[in-house]
C-alpha cells in the first residue's frame, strides 16, 4: 500500500502502538522491518535447539549449531518466512567451546512474527498469518500515516559517562596491556558499563538518536522484560539469498570533532595512530581467516580496506570482505564462523572471551552480540549491538568498549569509550515517571 510519512518516522510510530507488545524492528539497505509477535519460536535451551510452534514442541541436538539451525528453520510451515532474532555475546563461549553459564534468556532466539510490516519511501508492505491480524495491521498503519508523531520532546538521561568507573576501567585496561605484552593474547575489546536512572523510552530514543546517528543497522527490540534500542556502526555478517557474504570489521577510532577542520585533523591522526592501524589490521586479518573456512577460496577478497566510516560521534577505521559459501555451507556457518565479532571480543577469540569474562566480571547480555534477520531464501542479516541502550527489569544502561593491544593507554582507551557513548548518551530518553506511575496503578485496579 502507499504512504505518505517517511518510513523510519511510520515505522517509529507503528513501535509506539505495538508496545508492550514483543516486537523487533530492523533498518537495512533503506528497508525499516518490523516484526509483531510470535507465531513460532527457535530456541537454543541448554545443548538443545527448540522449536516452539502453537503448543507444539520440537529438539535437536545443538552440538553443530549451524547444521541443527538448519534442520529446525527446516521444519517451519510457512512459505517464504523471515524470522528476527537475536544471538546474545555469551552464545560466543559455545562456539569456541568454553563452559557456558545459563542467563536470563536463551543466547540465541528467532521469531516468526505473526504480523510482518516493511516500510521503504512511499510504500509498505503488510504481511500477517491472519486476515483480521492483517486488517487490523492495514487500518492501524493509515490511521497513523495520516498522523504523523509530535516533534521529539527535549529531555533526556544524562548518564555519567566521563567519570563512572573510569579508574576502574585504566586499571583493567592496564591490566590486559600487561597480559598481551606477556603473550597470552594480541588484542582485547574492554567494555564500561554506565547506568541510568529510570526507564527506557524506546520510541523517543531511537526518533533522537537515529536523527544524530549515520549506522550501518538501526533496531528497536522489545522481549518480555528486555529491551533495547541501538544504532548498529556495523554488521558481523551477510549473507545473500545467492551465497554471497560479507563482514565489515571496524576497528580504530577517533571523534568526529566540532568542525569539518577538526574532522579532517582527526582522520589524519588516525590513519598515522600505529596502535590504531595495528588494531584495525590484525582485526581483518582475523576476519580473512574465518571467511576462508567457509568460503570458495578464489572468490575470497578484501573490497575495502582502511577507509573510514563516519558513524554518529565517532569515526573509524574500516575495511569490507566478501566471499561466496563454500557447497555445504548456510548462512549459519558464516554466522558461527564470524560470531562473535572481533571488533567486540579480540585476538584470538577463544582466549579473549576467556579474559573479557574475567576482566569485567558480569555476563554482556546482547551487549556486542547481534540483532537480526533471515529469511527461508537463506539471507541473513545481523547488526553489531554497540551504540545501544539496554532495559532490563528496572535497570537500564548504555555500554561501550575499546580496542587493547599492546601500545595501548589506559586514558586514551577510556576517552575511547567516551567518545563512542557520545552517540548514544545524550539521545536516551527515559519514560514519564508520571506514565509509569499511572500504569503501575491501572495494573493494581480489581
Amino acid at each position: 500500500m502507499p504512504i505518505r510519512e517517511k518510513p523510519q518516522e511510520l515505522a517509529a510510530a507503528l513501535v509506539k502502538h505495538y508496545l508492550p507488545d514483543d516486537l523487533t524492528l530492523y533498518e537495512h539497505n533503506g528497508e525499516w522491518a518490523l516484526g509483531i509477535g510470535s507465531a513460532a519460536c527457535i530456541r537454543l535451551l541448554g545443548n538443545q535447539l527448540q522449536l516452539s510452534i502453537a503448543e507444539q514442541r520440537r529438539q535437536w541436538p545443538a552440538e553443530d549449531l549451524p547444521e541443527a539451525l538448519g534442520k529446525a528453520l527446516g521444519e517451519l510451515p510457512f512459505q517464504d518466512w523471515r524470522a528476527y532474532g537475536t544471538a546474545c555475546f555469551e552464545l560466543a563461549r559455545r562456539l569456541h567451546g568454553l563452559p557456558v553459564q545459563d542467563g536470563s534468556r536463551p543466547p540465541l532466539r528467532l521469531d516468526i512474527p505473526a504480523v510482518d510490516i516493511r516500510l521503504r519511501d512511499g510504500t509498505a508492505l503488510i504481511r500477517a498469518l491472519q486476515p483480521e491480524a492483517l486488517a487490523s495491521a492495514k487500518a492501524r498503519l493509515q490511521e497513523l500515516d495520516a498522523k504523523p508523531l509530535a516533534p521529539i520532546r527535549t529531555g533526556h538521561a544524562q548518564p555519567n559517562v566521563a567519570t563512572h568507573d573510569a579508574a576502574l576501567y585504566r586499571g583493567q585496561v592496564a591490566s590486559a596491556v600487561a597480559e598481551i605484552r606477556q603473550g597470552r593474547y594480541q588484542k582485547l575489546i574492554l567494555s564500561r558499563k554506565v547506568p541510568l536512572k529510570g526507564n527506557l523510552d524506546l520510541v523517543a530514543s531511537y526518533r533522537a538518536g537515529r536523527q544524530a546517528n549515520t549506522p550501518a543497522r538501526s533496531f528497536i527490540h522489545h522481549q518480555g522484560d528486555f529491551a533495547c534500542v541501538g544504532f548498529s556502526p556495523e554488521t558481523v555478517v551477510e549473507v545473500s539469498a545467492q551465497g554471497l557474504v560479507g563482514t565489515q570489521p571496524l576497528a580504530g577510532t577517533r571523534a568526529l570533532g566540532d568542525s569539518v577542520e577538526k574532522e579532517a585533523q582527526l582522520r589524519d591522526e588516525l590513519y598515522s595512530d600505529p596502535k590504531e592501524i595495528a588494531e584495525h589490521a590484525v582485526s581483518v586479518k582475523l576476519a580473512f581467516e574465518e571467511l576462508q573456512a567457509i568460503c570458495e577460496p578464489q572468490q575470497l577478497g578484501v573490497s575495502e580496506f582502511m577507509a573510514v566510516s563516519r558513524r554518529g560521534s565517532v569515526q573509524h577505521l574500516s575495511s569490507r570482505l566478501r566471499g561466496q559459501l563454500r557447497d555445504g555451507c548456510n548462512a549459519w556457518h558464516a554466522f558461527a564462523a564470524l560470531f562473535p565479532a572481533v571488533t567486540a571480543s579480540g585476538i584470538p577469540k577463544r582466549e579473549a572471551l576467556q579474559a573479557i569474562a574475567a576482566h569485567e566480571g558480569a555476563p554482556r547480555d546482547l551487549y556486542s552480540g547481534c540483532v537480526m534477520i533471515c529469511d527461508s531464501h537463506g539471507m541473513l542479516d545481523a547488526a553489531l549491538v554497540l551504540r545501544t541502550a539496554f532495559q532490563h527489569r528496572d535497570q537500564a544502561w548504555v555500554q561501550a568498549g575499546a580496542g587493547i593491544v599492546s601500545l595501548s593507554l589506559p586514558e586514551r582507551e577510556l576517552e575511547e569509550t567516551r567518545e563512542k557513548l557520545a552517540s548514544i548518551a545524550p539521545y536516551v530518553h527515559l519514560a514519564e515517571p508520571q506514565l509509569a506511575t499511572v500504569r503501575q496503578t491501572a495494573e493494581v485496579q480489581p
